[in-house]
């Protein structure tokens, strides 16, 4: 039998797409079909780099804000905006835990998205010691061989239009391994998709990506 991670089908979620750039939103919804929810689901978005929700803003939370009503927040270096919980900090490993506490997201938060075209996995990382989300999805940088764990270092230089930028995928899925997740699926040239293990142990005696 067939898990259900087996069973996601690209053309399927491509004909369901809704707000999002690609399909991230029809996956996000696959998945938590799967995994469920808490009971009060809340999802974090980061850089959220449009002042206002609506249709077609490409964000991966505009669904379950829009369509599913969870609780959010959002963050961005440029915007703000705290009539949709939109706000602007420049986020780093170091700050990135305590901002988040500050806006009470919850540690066994349900989403986590994450998008900066620059310190992608050390953001990641950092949030992994203090928050255990039921999904994180995390921009890779597809220029970048799949068999190299490459990563831009953590400075305050962000992407710049040219081909350097964030980090590889299997850069992000040590990270992600290291700490109790497993990469479900792949958006090509945008978005990885972590699930952490405890939500799908049977899933993985059968299915088990190889980025050797």
């Amino acid at each position: 039998m067939k898990s259900w991670i087996q069973k996601i089908n690209k053309k399927e979620l491509i004909q369901q797409r809704k707000y999002s750039q690609k399909y991230q939103d029809s996956l996000i919804d696959f998945i938590f079909e799967n995994i469920k929810t808490s009971k009060n689901p809340f999802c974090v978005e980061f850089g959220y780099n449009h002042k206002n929700i609506f249709k077609n803003n490409c964000g991966n939370c505009t669904k379950l804000i829009i369509d599913h009503n969870w609780d959010y927040v959002l963050f961005d270096c440029h915007n703000e905006n705290e009539s949709i919980n939109l706000y602007k900090h420049f986020l780093t490993s170091n700050n990135i835990c305590e901002i988040f506490r500050k806006y009470n997201v919850p540690k066994d938060v349900d989403y986590i998205s994450i998008d900066v075209d620059s310190i992608d996995l050390w953001l990641f990382e950092a949030l992994l010691k203090k928050y255990k989300a039921r999904l994180f999805s995390v921009e890779h940088n597809s220029n970048f061989p799949i068999d190299r764990a490459i990563t831009k270092i953590e400075n305050t230089n962000f992407f710049e239009g040219d081909r350097l930028y964030g980090a590889s995928l299997k850069a992000l899925n040590l990270v992600a391994e290291k700490n109790g997740y497993s990469l479900i699926w792949v958006v090509e040239e945008l978005d990885a998709f972590f699930v952490r293990n405890d939500l799908i142990e049977k899933e993985l005696e059968i299915f088990k990506p190889n980025l050797k």
